[in-house]
Order: structure tokens, then sequence, then C-alpha cells
């Protein structure tokens, strides 16, 4: 993990030593790294950086219908909620993968 917090500040791309718990609906989860990507570009740089170096990550939207154990989780958890852009053009929706259900649900409903 030290390898991966080394490349986090680097690319200056925060990150916390936080509960699970603080990012699941049912606020079920212990220990974990939490890293919070601003673009999508370092999202991408924060993956490719887990599996280069056999860290083990879960990409993390909004958190619904999602359990971590209580023990903690022993690897990246990367959060998505700043990347949360919703956009239609005609009667198709875009979303980046941190947009909220209802606001991608309610851009629908807008386009008809």
């Amino acid at each position: 993990m030290e390898k991966l917090i080394e490349f986090l500040n680097v690319n200056r791309i925060p990150y916390a030593n936080k509960n699970a718990s603080e990012f699941t609906t049912f606020r079920i989860g212990g220990p974990c790294t939490a890293v919070y990507p601003g673009s999508e570009r370092e999202l991408i740089n924060t993956v490719n950086e887990c599996i280069s170096l056999g860290i083990r990550y879960t990409v993390l939207g909004c958190g619904s219908n999602v359990l971590f154990s209580d023990s903690g989780y022993d690897g990246a958890v990367i959060l998505t909620q700043s990347l949360n852009s919703v956009r239609v053009e005609g009667k198709t929706v875009y979303a980046c993968c941190g947009a909220p259900l209802h606001t991608v649900c309610r851009a629908a409903y807008n386009a008809g």
C-alpha cells in the first residue's frame, strides 16, 4: 500500500484512512484507504496503478446495496462521487460513474 500512497501523493490525488461505513447506504464497514479521484484520468491512472502494484481495489459510486466487512477492506476504495456529470444529447443520456441514480433518472425523464 505504501507504493500506492506514494503514487497518490506524487499525482496529488486525495486519499484518507476512513471507515467504509461512511460510504455505504447501510453504514456497514471497517477501516479502508479511501481514494478521491477528481477526474476520469485520475480514476483510470489510480486503477492502473492498483493493478500494476497488485493492490486490491473497488470502485464505488454512491454505495447503494454494498456491504464491507466491519474488520475492514485491505485495499483501495476508489470513490467516484465527484465524477457525477450527466448530460443529454437528443434521446441519449450520458452519465459519469459517480452520478446519483435519481439524477440520471430525472435527466432521462426530462429528455422524454
